[in-house]
């Protein structure tokens, strides 16, 4: 199946007009840098604003570069790649979607359908990623007239049907109600989210591989194992440092000085440590014996176990 990625730089080209931007970052995902130069050629061409291109790595819309931004004196920042999560009239975001062929999608969903009846379920939640989510109608409709009941929920701020790798309300919502999931994306990332957080079987739909597969328990079990071993070292840790990411959809320094005081509380010794990403290499060298995570609730999930010493979530 032939796809490509669609986005619409117009609107982002009149707000820079109509803010009158003298100067405007551009920040996109990994995958998207490699067109940032052309838009900001055109973006110059088309406006009186100089640009300039992000060129440290994107973690997703809540990676917004305000920091950079107050630096270098910015007018705006126009943020490629996902959907709108902070609010402010400094920040316009351009998600993207995939093109993708109608009848090679409609097959794909059949395929996926059989797989989920196969399985023994007959109640499904639908999710998706941002790029999808103008396909999930469709989709819905193909698994329905195999005869499975399919429920796509929604979050308090993001799209229906859409899940993040840190935030899966959209599935939570409807979690009851469902036997298991069938998410429309890429990658294992967001799908091991739900399979986490909903303790559901997930199916996954890929589009661009044109895959049907499906998260298995014993990866989610052993997961779920280590969250547990995690809890209970840490339990007879005597200090602790506490991770605040300067990021501004990830900073939570205020829950880091709860958890400051309900360990001093309990007679152990509590350090807050500020960084932007947070990184091993940067608290290597402190004599800490438990590291707690208070951004991206995923850094646990995905990167613990290649930590030397703990490293736990604040839920943890």
């Amino acid at each position: 199946m032939m796809t490509r990625l669609v986005f619409s730089l117009g609107k982002a080209i009149n707000t820079a007009k109509k803010n009158k931007a003298k100067l405007i970052i551009l920040q996109a995902p990994e995958g998207l840098k490699e067109k940032m130069p052309g838009i900001a050629r055109k973006i110059e061409k088309e406006t009186s604003a100089k640009t300039v291109i992000m060129a440290r790595p994107c973690y997703g819309a809540c990676d917004i570069p305000v920091k950079e931004m107050e630096m270098l004196g910015a007018d705006l920042v126009i943020h490629f790649g996902h959907t709108k999560m902070l609010k402010t009239k400094k920040v316009f975001y351009v998600p993207l979607e995939y093109s993708l062929g109608k009848k090679t999608l409609e097959r794909l969903s059949a395929r996926a359908a059989k797989k989920i009846q196969k399985a023994g379920f007959k109640k499904a939640g639908l999710v998706a990623t941002a790029q999808y989510l103008s396909y999930l109608s469709l989709v819905k409709k193909t698994l329905e007239k195999q005869g499975l009941k399919v429920l796509v929920g929604k979050s308090s701020f993001m799209a229906i049907g859409q899940v993040l790798g840190c935030n899966v309300q959209s599935a939570m919502r409807i979690s009851r109600k469902t036997e298991c999931f069938l998410f429309l994306g890429d990658g294992r990332f967001h799908p091991l989210g739900v399979a986490l957080e909903t303790g559901k079987p997930v199916f996954t739909l890929n589009p661009l591989s044109q895959g049907i597969g499906v998260i298995e328990a014993r990866e989610v079990d052993r997961m779920k194992r280590a969250h547990l071993a995690r809890i209970s070292i840490a339990r007879n840790a005597k200090s602790f440092g506490l991770l605040v990411s300067t990021k501004p959809g990830q900073s939570d320094l205020k829950r880091a000085l709860e958890l400051k005081e309900l360990a001093e509380k309990n007679g152990r010794k509590a350090t807050i440590l500020v960084m932007d990403e947070v990184r091993e290499e940067l608290v290597a060298g402190i004599n800490i014996e438990c590291f707690v995570n208070t951004a991206c609730p995923r850094i646990v999930i995905d990167d613990a176990r290649n930590w030397g010493k703990l490293l736990v979530s604040a839920e943890e």
